[in-house]
C-alpha cells in the first residue's frame, strides 16, 4: 500500500513539475508579447519550418506554414497596410501589417494580393515599368481587421513549394520575433533529439584527446538522460557543440533547437533562447554553429559558447561556455536541451583533465593574423585586404598564395583564406591590374574562381590602379571582363510559328554566363507590360493584356545584366 502512495505522490509531483514548466514559458511569453493573434489560414496549421532553422549564411526569420496555392491568407490582428513588395526573388510577393503596441506581421511568397491590393500595386508597376516595386500606403488606404483576406497563398520568389512565409516584428526596427510567442500551433510532447557531442580545443595551447582536431562523439540511453559512447580527456581551454534534431508530435519534419544550457559543476555557464533575431545579424549562423563542420560535411553543431564578436541578443549572461580544465581535474558536464513548449533533453558526462591530451602536433607560427573587434589591413605589392572591427567572430590566421593567370584575365590570382573561417561583415580587397584597354573598363569585374571552376562576378570599381570589390567569403580572386549578354530562349512558342494561343504569359528562359540579370522591360506594339522575373527558375513571365487577343502583335524584350550588357529579342506574331 506505502508502494502505491509513493508511486502516486511521484507521479503528481511529476505532473506537477511539468505544469509549472509550461507555465513558466507561458508566462513568460505572455508579458512581452501581448498581441492575441488569430491563425493566417482561419484553420489549424502544420509547420514545415520554423524560427531560427539554420540555413547557409541565415538564420530562417520566420515560420512555414503549410498550404496550396490559391489558399486564402487572412490578417492575424487589427491594423492597416504598411508596405508592398514585389521582387522575383527573396519573399516574392509579400505584405506587410502594422499592428498596435508596436508589432508587424509579414506575409511572404503569396500568389496574388487581394483584388484592390493587386490592382493599387499593379498601377505601380506599370507607372515605373517594373515588375519589382515596392510602396507604403498610407494608413488609411487599407485598414485592416483580425480575419480580413489580405491574399492568397503560393510559392512566389525564393520559395521551392507552395507555403506562407510567416514573421512577426517590432514595427520600430524589424527584429523577428519567434512566431511561436504569437500564434497557436497544435501542442508538442516530443522532447529535442540528440545525434552528436563535438569536443574540441579553444586555442593552440589546448588539446582533446591528444589530437589537434576536434572528437565526435555519438551517444547513447542512460536512465533518464544520454552520454557519451567515449571517454572525454582534455588539457586547457575546450568547447563543446552538440547535432540537434527537434521534431514535433504528429509531424515528420524537423525543426530547430529553441534553446539550450550548459552546466558545469552545477554551475550554468551558457544559456541561449531564440526568441528575437535582428536582420542585420543574421549572419551570426556561422559562429552560432560549427562552421568548419558545417562547410566540410554538411553537419550541422549548435555551439554551446560564444564567440568574442558575436553579439547575438539569444544568449543569457551567464557566461560564454568555454571550459577550462586543468591537468588531474575533474568536471561534471550537464547540457540542457528544450524546445519551446519546455521538453527538455539531457546530456551528463565526465571531462578529465589530462595534461597528455594537449595537442602534439607542432604549431606553425602565424605570419598574418587577423582580430574580431578590430580594424584589420593585409598588404601586398599586388593585393590588399581592409576589414571592419564587425568582420570577423574570433582571431584567427590568414594564409594568403599569389598566382600568375593567363591572358584572359588583368591580374594575377589572388588565394587569400582562413582555416574554415566565416565573414560577418564584408571585407574590401583590392587587386592591382595590368594591361586593361579604356574602353573595356566599364565591363571590367573582379571574379571568384568556385571549387567547379565556375567564374562568379562579385563586382568592381577601379582606383588608382587597382579594382576593388567587398566580398563576403574568402577564395581565389583576379580581375576579369564581362562582354557576353544575357541569352533568352522562347519557352512557350517558337520563333518560327506566326500564331499562337497563348493563355497568359509569354515565357522566356533568361541565362547570364556570371553576372545577374538586374533590369529588363517588355513591351507589346510599343505599350508596356508587366514582366515577372521568377529567379529561381531563371523565368521571365510577361503578361498577355485580354485586349490584344485576336491581333498581329509585335513583342520586343530587352534584358539587363549587372555590366550593362542587353539581350534584345523582337518579334511579331498574331494572337488566336
Amino acid at each position: 500500500m506505502y508502494k502505491h502512495k509513493t508511486a502516486f505522490k511521484l507521479i503528481i509531483l511529476f505532473f506537477f513539475n511539468m505544469f509549472l514548466t509550461l507555465s513558466v514559458f507561458a508566462q513568460n511569453n505572455s508579458k512581452k508579447y501581448n498581441l492575441k493573434c488569430s491563425s493566417p489560414l482561419k484553420k489549424t496549421m502544420s509547420l514545415s519550418g520554423d524560427f531560427g532553422e539554420i540555413r547557409s549564411d541565415h538564420f530562417h526569420m520566420g515560420a512555414d506554414i503549410r498550404l496550396r496555392t490559391g489558399q486564402p491568407v487572412y490578417a492575424v490582428a487589427d491594423g492597416y497596410l504598411y508596405r508592398y513588395k514585389t521582387e522575383p526573388g527573396g519573399y516574392g510577393n509579400v505584405l506587410y501589417i502594422n499592428h498596435k503596441d508596436g508589432f508587424r506581421s509579414v506575409y511572404c511568397h503569396l500568389n496574388r494580393f487581394r483584388e484592390d491590393i493587386h490592382n493599387y500595386v499593379r498601377k505601380e508597376q506599370l507607372k515605373s515599368d517594373k515588375f519589382k516595386v515596392e510602396g507604403y500606403p498610407a494608413p488609411e488606404i487599407f485598414p485592416v481587421k483580425k480575419g480580413d483576406l489580405i491574399g492568397f497563398g503560393g510559392n512566389t520568389g525564393y520559395s521551392f513549394g507552395p507555403h506562407l512565409h510567416f514573421e512577426m516584428r517590432y514595427s520600430k526596427n524589424d527584429v523577428a520575433i519567434n512566431p511561436y510567442h504569437f500564434l497557436s500551433f497544435p501542442q508538442d510532447y516530443r522532447k529535442p533529439e540528440v545525434r552528436a557531442l563535438l569536443v574540441k580545443s579553444a586555442d593552440e595551447n589546448s588539446g582533446v584527446n591528444g589530437k589537434e582536431q576536434a572528437t565526435i562523439y555519438k551517444l547513447r540511453a542512460s536512465k533518464n538522460h544520454l552520454i557519451p559512447t567515449g571517454r572525454i580527456e582534455a588539457f586547457g581551454r575546450v568547447k563543446l557543440s552538440v547535432m540537434t534534431v527537434d521534431r514535433r508530435s504528429n509531424q515528420h519534419n524537423s525543426y530547430a533547437l529553441y534553446g539550450a544550457r550548459l552546466f558545469v559543476n552545477n554551475s550554468l555557464i551558457f544559456e541561449f533562447k531564440k526568441d528575437e533575431i535582428p536582420f542585420e545579424k543574421t549572419r551570426c549562423i556561422n559562429s552560432f554553429i560549427d562552421y568548419k563542420e558545417y562547410k566540410k560535411a554538411r553537419k550541422k553543431f549548435t555551439n554551446l559558447y560564444r564567440e568574442k564578436n558575436n553579439n547575438l541578443a539569444i544568449y543569457g549572461d551567464f557566461g560564454d561556455g568555454y571550459i577550462d580544465i586543468k591537468n588531474n581535474e575533474k568536471k561534471k558536464i550537464r547540457i540542457e536541451l528544450f524546445d519551446f513548449n519546455g521538453n527538455t533533453t539531457t546530456v551528463k558526462f565526465l571531462i578529465s583533465g589530462k595534461l597528455s591530451a594537449k595537442k602534439k602536433e607542432t604549431v606553425e607560427a602565424c605570419k598574418h593574423k587577423m582580430y574580431a573587434g578590430k580594424n584589420n589591413y593585409f598588404i601586398q605589392d599586388d593585393f590588399r585586404l581592409m576589414t571592419s572591427e564587425n568582420a570577423f567572430y574570433d582571431d584567427f590566421c590568414l594564409h594568403y598564395k599569389k598566382q600568375i593567370a593567363n591572358d584572359d584575365f588583368f591580374s594575377d590570382w589572388h588565394n587569400v583564406w582562413g582555416d574554415f573561417t566565416p565573414i560577418h561583415e564584408g571585407v574590401d580587397i583590392a587587386i592591382r591590374t595590368k594591361n586593361i584597354d579604356e574602353n573595356l573598363l566599364p565591363k571590367t569585374c573582379i571574379v571568384r574562381k568556385k571549387s567547379d571552376g565556375e567564374l562568379v562576378n562579385v563586382g568592381g570599381k577601379l582606383l588608382n590602379g587597382f579594382m576593388t570589390a567587398k566580398v563576403s567569403s574568402f577564395g581565389k580572386y583576379a580581375v576579369y571582363l564581362d562582354t557576353i549578354p544575357p541569352h533568352l530562349t522562347p519557352k512557350n512558342f517558337s520563333a518560327k510559328t506566326k500564331s499562337y494561343n497563348l493563355k497568359k504569359y509569354i515565357k522566356f528562359k533568361v541565362e547570364d554566363n556570371m553576372s545577374k540579370v538586374v533590369a529588363y522591360k517588355a513591351m507589346l506594339n510599343g505599350e508596356k507590360t508587366v514582366a515577372h522575373y521568377d529567379l529561381k527558375n531563371d523565368l521571365i513571365n510577361i503578361e498577355v493584356p485580354a485586349q490584344i487577343k485576336y491581333k498581329d502583335v509585335n513583342l520586343h524584350l530587352e534584358v539587363f545584366d549587372a555590366k550593362g550588357n542587353v539581350a534584345v529579342y523582337n518579334h511579331t506574331f498574331k494572337m488566336e
